[in-house]
Protein backbone atom coordinates (compact mmCIF):
# COMPACT_ATOMS: atom_id res chain seq x y z
CA UNK A 1 0.00 0.00 0.00
CA UNK A 2 1.40 3.49 -0.85
CA UNK A 3 2.42 5.72 2.04
CA UNK A 4 0.26 8.59 0.79
CA UNK A 5 -3.37 7.88 -0.13
CA UNK A 6 -3.03 9.87 -3.38
CA UNK A 7 0.26 8.19 -4.30
CA UNK A 8 0.05 6.01 -7.42
CA UNK A 9 2.70 3.64 -6.08
CA UNK A 10 5.24 1.91 -8.29
CA UNK A 11 5.33 2.53 -12.04
CA UNK A 12 4.56 -1.17 -12.46
CA UNK A 13 1.35 -0.93 -10.42
CA UNK A 14 -1.34 -3.10 -12.03
CA UNK A 15 -4.03 -0.46 -11.41
CA UNK A 16 -2.01 2.44 -12.84
CA UNK A 17 -3.17 3.89 -16.15
CA UNK A 18 -0.41 3.17 -18.72
CA UNK A 19 -0.67 6.66 -20.25
CA UNK A 20 -0.39 8.27 -16.80
CA UNK A 21 2.61 6.11 -15.90
CA UNK A 22 4.36 7.02 -19.17
CA UNK A 23 3.73 10.72 -18.58
CA UNK A 24 5.19 10.50 -15.07
CA UNK A 25 8.36 8.84 -16.38
CA UNK A 26 8.77 11.36 -19.22
CA UNK A 27 11.93 13.47 -19.22
CA UNK A 28 11.26 16.94 -17.81
CA UNK A 29 13.79 18.76 -19.98
CA UNK A 30 12.33 20.29 -23.13
CA UNK A 31 13.45 18.76 -26.41
CA UNK A 32 12.10 21.43 -28.76
CA UNK A 33 12.15 25.21 -28.93
CA UNK A 34 9.62 27.32 -27.06
CA UNK A 35 6.75 28.65 -29.19
CA UNK A 36 6.93 32.25 -30.39
CA UNK A 37 3.53 33.23 -29.03
CA UNK A 38 2.92 36.69 -27.66
CA UNK A 39 5.83 38.29 -29.55
CA UNK A 40 5.11 41.83 -30.75
CA UNK A 41 7.04 42.25 -34.04
CA UNK A 42 7.05 46.03 -33.50
CA UNK A 43 9.01 45.60 -30.25
CA UNK A 44 11.26 42.61 -30.97
CA UNK A 45 13.32 41.59 -33.96
CA UNK A 46 12.07 38.22 -35.25
CA UNK A 47 15.58 36.75 -35.41
CA UNK A 48 16.31 37.82 -31.81
CA UNK A 49 13.00 36.42 -30.57
CA UNK A 50 13.66 33.13 -32.36
CA UNK A 51 17.12 32.89 -30.80
CA UNK A 52 15.75 33.62 -27.31
CA UNK A 53 13.13 30.86 -27.69
CA UNK A 54 15.72 28.25 -28.69
CA UNK A 55 16.20 25.42 -26.20
CA UNK A 56 19.81 24.34 -25.81
CA UNK A 57 20.35 20.86 -24.35
CA UNK A 58 22.52 20.66 -21.26
CA UNK A 59 25.72 18.70 -21.78
CA UNK A 60 26.96 17.47 -18.41
CA UNK A 61 30.52 17.25 -19.76
CA UNK A 62 30.55 21.04 -20.20
CA UNK A 63 30.44 21.45 -16.39
CA UNK A 64 33.42 19.23 -15.62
Amino acid sequence: MPENPGDAGDAGDAEADPADSAEQRKDLTPQEDDPLTGIDPAKANEADATEQARVVPVDEDDYR
